[in-house]
């Protein structure tokens, strides 16, 4: 973790779990494999500018292992992919819910660390607009982390000033020169 701080931990598995496979659904199905315990040893670290800290020696966790998603078919809804480099946007609009998700993430590198860093927010349906034919889409999210709006226009065409605020780094643009947009059925 360099200068942001160190660990070396072991999982310790509770005793007497054992892991079953159970299904998670929703629009596409996933198996998680969950294995309950607790991690012992050290651990220390401290966020850039000193956003965050934390320091144990046991900390209760899990082991997961995800299998999926597993979709069957097309068309179960709506997804706005935009990216730049290592900064990437997603607006998804689900066909079965009234409701959208915006995911935004980016990642760097300091020394031997690689930081990735994103953003979460669901939304009412109204906040990602599209049309029918695919042909152009709104995204506009209300309160932070996002910030602003875009405008999607087929081919590829993205504008706007949408922006996210990530820990460790504010106001990152989710549009502008470099940015490639695609919209398409799942």
């Amino acid at each position: 973790m360099g200068h942001f701080g160190g660990m070396a931990l072991r999982f310790h598995p509770l005793k007497g779990f054992q892991a079953s496979k159970q299904p998670r659904s929703g629009i596409c199905i996933e198996l998680d494999l969950i294995t309950p315990g607790t991690f012992k040893g050290t651990f220390h670290f401290r966020g850039e500018h000193g956003y965050t800290w934390a320091r144990a020696q046991n900390i209760r966790g899990s082991l997961d292992w995800r299998d999926g998603p597993h979709c069957s078919g097309r068309n179960h809804g709506t997804r706005l992919t935009a990216a730049s480099g290592t900064t990437r946007f997603f607006a998804e609009r689900p066909r079965e819910f009234p409701a959208s998700a915006f995911v935004a993430s980016t990642r760097q590198k300091r020394g031997r660390v690689l930081i990735n860093r994103s953003a979460v927010q669901f939304a009412g349906s109204s906040d990602f607009t599209f049309a029918a034919g695919l042909s152009s889409a709104q995204v506009e999210p209300v309160g932070p982390p996002f910030s602003g709006s875009a405008d999607f226009a087929a081919p590829g065409g993205w504008t706007g000033r949408l922006a996210v605020s990530f820990p460790g780094r504010a106001d990152v643009r989710l549009t502008g020169a470099g940015f490639k947009a695609h919209l398409k059925r799942f």
